[in-house]
Protein backbone atom coordinates (compact mmCIF):
# COMPACT_ATOMS: atom_id res chain seq x y z
CA UNK A 1 0.00 0.00 0.00
CA UNK A 2 1.44 3.20 -0.96
CA UNK A 3 1.13 6.23 1.56
CA UNK A 4 2.77 9.72 1.70
CA UNK A 5 2.78 12.09 5.02
CA UNK A 6 2.35 15.60 5.47
CA UNK A 7 1.72 17.89 8.24
CA UNK A 8 -1.82 17.94 7.84
CA UNK A 9 -1.07 14.01 9.18
CA UNK A 10 -4.05 13.01 6.35
CA UNK A 11 -2.37 10.02 6.02
CA UNK A 12 0.09 7.50 8.18
CA UNK A 13 3.45 5.88 7.83
CA UNK A 14 3.20 3.12 10.31
CA UNK A 15 0.71 1.14 9.20
CA UNK A 16 3.02 1.13 5.88
CA UNK A 17 5.58 0.12 8.05
CA UNK A 18 3.86 -1.93 10.33
CA UNK A 19 2.88 -4.06 7.30
CA UNK A 20 6.61 -4.15 5.85
CA UNK A 21 8.06 -5.45 8.82
CA UNK A 22 9.11 -9.22 8.29
CA UNK A 23 9.77 -11.64 11.49
CA UNK A 24 12.68 -14.63 11.17
CA UNK A 25 11.53 -17.89 11.09
CA UNK A 26 12.68 -20.48 13.77
CA UNK A 27 13.67 -23.73 12.29
CA UNK A 28 14.69 -26.22 15.18
CA UNK A 29 17.00 -28.52 13.33
CA UNK A 30 17.66 -32.57 13.76
CA UNK A 31 20.92 -34.20 15.29
CA UNK A 32 22.34 -37.42 13.58
CA UNK A 33 23.31 -40.29 15.29
CA UNK A 34 26.80 -41.05 15.49
CA UNK A 35 28.20 -44.16 13.93
CA UNK A 36 29.26 -47.25 15.83
CA UNK A 37 32.70 -47.76 14.58
CA UNK A 38 35.60 -46.65 17.15
CA UNK A 39 35.37 -43.27 16.41
CA UNK A 40 32.31 -42.87 17.55
CA UNK A 41 33.37 -42.76 21.25
CA UNK A 42 35.25 -39.60 20.36
CA UNK A 43 32.14 -37.92 18.35
CA UNK A 44 29.72 -38.24 21.81
CA UNK A 45 32.22 -36.33 24.18
CA UNK A 46 30.82 -33.82 21.73
CA UNK A 47 27.46 -33.81 22.79
CA UNK A 48 27.14 -32.36 25.92
CA UNK A 49 28.52 -29.30 24.66
CA UNK A 50 26.41 -29.32 21.46
CA UNK A 51 22.85 -29.69 23.45
CA UNK A 52 23.65 -26.68 25.62
CA UNK A 53 24.35 -25.18 22.50
CA UNK A 54 27.72 -23.80 23.63
CA UNK A 55 29.33 -25.23 19.75
CA UNK A 56 32.51 -22.66 20.38
CA UNK A 57 33.19 -25.14 23.16
CA UNK A 58 33.44 -28.07 21.00
CA UNK A 59 36.95 -30.37 20.71
CA UNK A 60 38.04 -31.62 18.33
CA UNK A 61 37.32 -35.31 18.51
CA UNK A 62 35.15 -35.05 14.84
CA UNK A 63 38.73 -33.58 13.61
CA UNK A 64 40.67 -36.43 15.21
CA UNK A 65 38.16 -39.05 13.61
CA UNK A 66 39.13 -37.79 10.70
CA UNK A 67 42.79 -38.08 10.95
CA UNK A 68 42.04 -41.76 12.03
CA UNK A 69 39.25 -42.68 9.46
CA UNK A 70 39.74 -40.09 6.38
CA UNK A 71 36.83 -42.08 4.98
CA UNK A 72 34.50 -41.70 7.79
CA UNK A 73 31.47 -39.61 6.87
CA UNK A 74 29.74 -39.07 10.14
CA UNK A 75 32.61 -36.86 11.42
CA UNK A 76 32.77 -34.77 8.34
CA UNK A 77 29.16 -34.01 8.83
CA UNK A 78 29.70 -33.67 12.85
CA UNK A 79 32.09 -30.74 11.99
CA UNK A 80 29.96 -29.33 9.19
CA UNK A 81 26.87 -29.38 11.63
CA UNK A 82 29.70 -27.27 13.74
CA UNK A 83 30.51 -24.68 11.20
CA UNK A 84 26.37 -24.39 10.63
CA UNK A 85 25.72 -23.48 13.96
CA UNK A 86 28.36 -20.91 14.30
CA UNK A 87 27.78 -19.22 11.12
CA UNK A 88 30.50 -19.96 9.30
CA UNK A 89 28.42 -21.55 6.19
CA UNK A 90 30.76 -22.14 3.58
CA UNK A 91 32.91 -23.96 6.01
CA UNK A 92 30.00 -26.06 6.40
CA UNK A 93 28.83 -26.54 2.80
CA UNK A 94 32.44 -27.69 2.17
CA UNK A 95 32.53 -30.46 4.88
CA UNK A 96 28.65 -31.55 4.25
CA UNK A 97 29.93 -31.90 0.51
CA UNK A 98 32.39 -34.15 2.01
CA UNK A 99 30.68 -36.24 4.08
CA UNK A 100 27.66 -36.58 1.00
CA UNK A 101 30.68 -37.89 -1.02
CA UNK A 102 31.25 -40.79 1.05
CA UNK A 103 27.77 -41.51 2.30
CA UNK A 104 26.10 -40.25 -1.10
CA UNK A 105 21.99 -41.17 0.84
CA UNK A 106 23.04 -38.94 3.78
CA UNK A 107 19.89 -37.89 4.45
CA UNK A 108 21.39 -35.30 7.39
CA UNK A 109 23.61 -34.29 5.73
CA UNK A 110 21.80 -32.92 3.06
CA UNK A 111 19.51 -31.48 5.38
CA UNK A 112 22.00 -29.32 7.57
CA UNK A 113 23.61 -28.51 4.01
CA UNK A 114 19.88 -26.67 2.78
CA UNK A 115 20.18 -25.58 6.50
CA UNK A 116 23.40 -23.71 5.25
CA UNK A 117 22.65 -22.59 1.97
CA UNK A 118 19.38 -20.95 3.16
CA UNK A 119 21.17 -18.92 5.47
CA UNK A 120 23.51 -17.84 3.30
CA UNK A 121 20.45 -16.75 0.86
CA UNK A 122 20.52 -19.60 -1.63
CA UNK A 123 17.50 -20.61 -1.40
CA UNK A 124 16.67 -22.44 -4.78
CA UNK A 125 19.90 -24.44 -3.79
CA UNK A 126 18.78 -24.75 -0.21
CA UNK A 127 15.12 -26.20 -1.37
CA UNK A 128 17.44 -28.68 -3.75
CA UNK A 129 19.21 -30.24 -1.08
CA UNK A 130 15.94 -30.64 1.38
CA UNK A 131 14.28 -32.40 -1.36
CA UNK A 132 17.32 -34.43 -1.75
CA UNK A 133 17.23 -35.21 1.78
CA UNK A 134 13.16 -36.03 1.80
CA UNK A 135 14.06 -38.11 -0.92
CA UNK A 136 16.12 -40.41 1.01
CA UNK A 137 14.04 -40.06 4.09
CA UNK A 138 10.67 -39.53 2.90
CA UNK A 139 9.62 -39.40 6.90
CA UNK A 140 12.18 -36.54 7.52
CA UNK A 141 9.54 -34.05 9.25
CA UNK A 142 12.42 -31.61 9.89
CA UNK A 143 13.53 -31.42 6.02
CA UNK A 144 10.09 -30.77 5.31
CA UNK A 145 9.10 -27.45 7.43
CA UNK A 146 12.87 -26.80 6.37
CA UNK A 147 11.82 -26.77 2.69
CA UNK A 148 9.04 -24.62 4.00
CA UNK A 149 11.48 -22.40 5.80
CA UNK A 150 13.28 -21.68 2.33
CA UNK A 151 9.97 -21.80 0.22
CA UNK A 152 8.61 -18.81 2.36
CA UNK A 153 12.04 -16.75 2.55
CA UNK A 154 11.34 -17.20 -1.42
CA UNK A 155 8.12 -15.63 -1.69
CA UNK A 156 6.70 -19.30 -2.68
CA UNK A 157 4.16 -19.52 0.01
CA UNK A 158 1.43 -22.20 -2.16
CA UNK A 159 4.85 -24.88 -1.80
CA UNK A 160 5.85 -23.94 1.37
CA UNK A 161 2.27 -24.07 2.96
CA UNK A 162 2.62 -27.91 1.32
CA UNK A 163 5.70 -28.71 2.82
CA UNK A 164 5.10 -27.62 6.20
CA UNK A 165 1.47 -29.21 6.27
CA UNK A 166 3.17 -32.50 5.42
CA UNK A 167 5.65 -32.13 8.01
CA UNK A 168 2.95 -31.88 10.19
CA UNK A 169 1.62 -35.48 8.98
CA UNK A 170 4.63 -37.05 10.13
CA UNK A 171 4.62 -34.69 13.42
CA UNK A 172 1.66 -33.18 14.33
CA UNK A 173 3.05 -31.73 17.27
CA UNK A 174 5.62 -29.86 15.68
CA UNK A 175 5.36 -26.41 17.33
CA UNK A 176 7.58 -24.88 14.84
CA UNK A 177 6.41 -26.10 11.43
CA UNK A 178 2.60 -24.72 12.97
CA UNK A 179 4.61 -21.23 13.33
CA UNK A 180 6.02 -21.43 9.57
CA UNK A 181 2.85 -22.75 8.49
CA UNK A 182 0.94 -19.41 10.01
CA UNK A 183 3.99 -17.26 8.71
CA UNK A 184 3.56 -18.52 5.33
CA UNK A 185 -0.23 -17.56 5.20
CA UNK A 186 0.55 -14.27 7.06
CA UNK A 187 2.55 -13.85 3.84
CA UNK A 188 0.26 -15.00 1.34
CA UNK A 189 -2.37 -13.05 3.06
CA UNK A 190 -4.70 -15.52 4.54
CA UNK A 191 -4.65 -14.10 7.94
CA UNK A 192 -7.69 -16.51 9.63
CA UNK A 193 -5.49 -19.67 8.83
CA UNK A 194 -2.37 -18.00 9.67
CA UNK A 195 -4.05 -17.17 12.93
CA UNK A 196 -5.17 -20.12 13.44
CA UNK A 197 -1.70 -21.65 12.97
CA UNK A 198 -0.31 -19.23 15.52
CA UNK A 199 -2.64 -20.32 17.85
CA UNK A 200 -1.69 -24.22 17.78
CA UNK A 201 1.68 -22.95 17.73
CA UNK A 202 1.67 -21.44 21.32
CA UNK A 203 -1.11 -24.38 22.69
CA UNK A 204 2.52 -26.53 22.07
CA UNK A 205 5.20 -23.96 22.75
CA UNK A 206 3.89 -21.17 25.18
CA UNK A 207 7.10 -19.36 24.98
CA UNK A 208 7.02 -18.98 21.32
CA UNK A 209 7.12 -15.51 21.19
CA UNK A 210 7.57 -14.36 18.25
CA UNK A 211 4.26 -16.14 17.38
CA UNK A 212 2.44 -13.75 19.27
CA UNK A 213 4.48 -10.91 17.43
CA UNK A 214 2.94 -11.96 14.40
CA UNK A 215 -0.76 -12.76 15.68
CA UNK A 216 -0.36 -8.74 17.15
CA UNK A 217 0.54 -7.42 13.52
CA UNK A 218 -2.17 -9.44 12.00
CA UNK A 219 -4.73 -8.02 14.73
CA UNK A 220 -3.33 -4.61 13.74
CA UNK A 221 -4.13 -4.91 9.95
CA UNK A 222 -7.67 -6.09 10.90
CA UNK A 223 -8.55 -3.25 13.40
CA UNK A 224 -7.91 -5.63 16.54
CA UNK A 225 -5.68 -3.11 18.68
CA UNK A 226 -6.82 -4.14 21.75
CA UNK A 227 -5.64 -7.19 20.66
CA UNK A 228 -2.57 -6.78 19.23
CA UNK A 229 -1.65 -4.79 21.89
CA UNK A 230 -2.57 -7.74 24.11
CA UNK A 231 -0.76 -10.05 21.87
CA UNK A 232 2.44 -7.77 22.15
CA UNK A 233 1.90 -7.81 26.10
CA UNK A 234 2.76 -11.53 26.32
CA UNK A 235 5.51 -11.37 24.10
CA UNK A 236 7.20 -9.00 26.41
CA UNK A 237 6.10 -11.04 29.57
CA UNK A 238 7.76 -13.97 27.83
CA UNK A 239 10.64 -11.79 26.48
CA UNK A 240 10.91 -8.44 28.06
CA UNK A 241 13.81 -7.54 25.23
CA UNK A 242 12.44 -8.71 22.51
CA UNK A 243 12.00 -5.34 21.01
CA UNK A 244 9.55 -5.90 18.17
CA UNK A 245 7.07 -6.27 20.41
CA UNK A 246 7.69 -2.94 21.97
CA UNK A 247 7.01 -1.75 18.41
CA UNK A 248 4.13 -3.68 17.72
CA UNK A 249 2.28 -2.87 20.66
CA UNK A 250 3.70 1.29 19.78
CA UNK A 251 1.78 0.48 16.19
CA UNK A 252 -1.41 -0.62 17.79
CA UNK A 253 -1.31 2.21 20.32
CA UNK A 254 -0.87 4.93 17.32
CA UNK A 255 -3.47 3.42 14.98
CA UNK A 256 -5.64 3.63 18.06
CA UNK A 257 -5.01 6.65 18.77
CA UNK A 258 -3.18 6.72 21.92
CA UNK A 259 -0.37 8.78 21.18
CA UNK A 260 1.49 8.65 24.38
CA UNK A 261 1.57 5.38 24.64
CA UNK A 262 2.61 4.85 21.91
CA UNK A 263 5.55 7.09 22.15
CA UNK A 264 6.31 5.30 25.44
CA UNK A 265 6.18 1.65 23.68
CA UNK A 266 8.81 3.30 21.30
CA UNK A 267 11.65 4.33 23.73
CA UNK A 268 10.95 1.00 25.34
CA UNK A 269 11.90 -0.92 21.70
CA UNK A 270 14.61 2.09 20.82
CA UNK A 271 16.15 1.22 24.24
CA UNK A 272 16.48 -2.21 23.18
CA UNK A 273 17.57 -1.52 19.89
CA UNK A 274 18.35 2.25 18.54
CA UNK A 275 18.41 0.70 15.09
CA UNK A 276 14.40 0.01 15.10
CA UNK A 277 14.05 1.85 12.01
CA UNK A 278 10.40 2.01 12.29
CA UNK A 279 10.16 2.27 15.94
CA UNK A 280 11.61 6.05 15.13
CA UNK A 281 8.73 6.42 12.25
CA UNK A 282 6.20 5.78 14.62
CA UNK A 283 7.26 7.85 17.29
CA UNK A 284 7.35 11.00 14.51
CA UNK A 285 3.84 9.89 13.64
CA UNK A 286 2.62 10.12 17.62
CA UNK A 287 4.54 13.49 18.12
CA UNK A 288 3.24 15.10 15.12
CA UNK A 289 -0.58 13.89 16.29
CA UNK A 290 0.17 15.59 19.85
CA UNK A 291 1.56 18.68 18.02
CA UNK A 292 5.00 18.04 19.15
CA UNK A 293 6.56 19.38 15.98
CA UNK A 294 10.46 19.32 17.14
CA UNK A 295 10.39 16.14 18.32
CA UNK A 296 8.76 14.75 15.96
CA UNK A 297 11.29 16.25 13.31
CA UNK A 298 13.75 14.66 15.42
CA UNK A 299 12.38 11.34 15.25
CA UNK A 300 11.83 10.98 11.50
CA UNK A 301 15.30 12.16 11.19
CA UNK A 302 16.74 9.54 13.00
CA UNK A 303 13.81 7.39 10.63
CA UNK A 304 15.53 9.03 7.60
CA UNK A 305 19.45 7.86 8.66
CA UNK A 306 18.30 4.47 8.53
CA UNK A 307 16.95 4.45 5.52
CA UNK A 308 13.31 5.03 5.89
CA UNK A 309 12.32 6.37 2.48
CA UNK A 310 8.67 7.72 3.87
CA UNK A 311 10.50 9.74 6.23
CA UNK A 312 13.18 11.26 3.70
CA UNK A 313 9.60 11.90 1.72
CA UNK A 314 8.25 13.93 4.47
CA UNK A 315 11.54 15.78 5.48
CA UNK A 316 11.98 17.31 2.21
CA UNK A 317 8.89 18.04 1.15
CA UNK A 318 8.44 20.01 4.22
CA UNK A 319 12.07 21.67 4.24
CA UNK A 320 13.68 19.50 6.36
CA UNK A 321 17.14 18.12 5.89
CA UNK A 322 18.22 14.42 7.72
Amino acid sequence: MTTSFHLSMDSILSFRAMTRFRYAIVIMFGMSAVSLFGQSGLLNKEDPYRYRGEHDRIPDASRKSIVIDPTFADAYYTSGLTAERNGDYDKAITLLNKAIELKPDYAIAFNTMGVALEKKGNYDQAIEAYRRAIAFKPGFANAYANLGSAATQKGDYDVAIESYRKALELSPRYSNAFYGLGFAYMEKGDYDLAMEAFETSVRLRPSLVSAYVNMATISSQRGEFDKAIKFSQTAIKINPKYANAYYNMAAAFERKGSYTNAIYACRKALAIDPNLVYAHNIMGVAYLKLGNINRAVKSLQASAKLEDSDARRWLQENGYSW
